[in-house]
């Protein structure tokens, strides 16, 4: 797979774990959604507060398994750049939880080297 690809399948396999967290309680799940980030990781919440990695763990740590009705999908994932080893991606982001929608659109920048990937920036915005 291409660089671009990777990062594409990205979007997909993050959106994947934290739905996963979201509805379940399984440590496993946690521990593979936290090295889906890289150390370096930040970003723009849908309230435009600028986060590191610790506060998105902690995000993370303290809302597993408490939204059992949540469904996560991905539309149009687009590459808006890419260089070597990061590429910039755009996409929407729907949740549906217990029939109640909402969207977001997000550009994420994901860092792939040697066929693996870490997210290292995302900003989300309410649409």
């Amino acid at each position: 797979m291409s660089n671009i690809q990777i990062a594409e399948q990205s979007v997909m396999d993050i959106h994947q774990y934290i739905e996963n967290v979201f509805t379940q309680n399984h440590p496993e799940e946690l521990a593979q959604l936290f090295n889906a980030f890289h150390p370096d990781f930040q970003m723009i919440t849908l309230t435009g507060h600028k986060v590191n990695l610790q506060a998105v763990q902690q995000l993370f740590t303290s809302k597993q398994g408490t939204r059992a009705g949540l469904k996560i999908t991905i539309e149009d994932i687009k590459v808006i750049n890419h260089q070597e080893s990061t590429v910039w991606l755009q996409y929407k982001e729907i949740h549906n939880e217990n029939d109640v929608i909402t969207s977001r659109l997000s550009t994420a920048c994901v860092l792939v080297q040697d066929n693996s990937w870490q997210w290292i920036y995302l900003h989300e915005t309410s649409i």
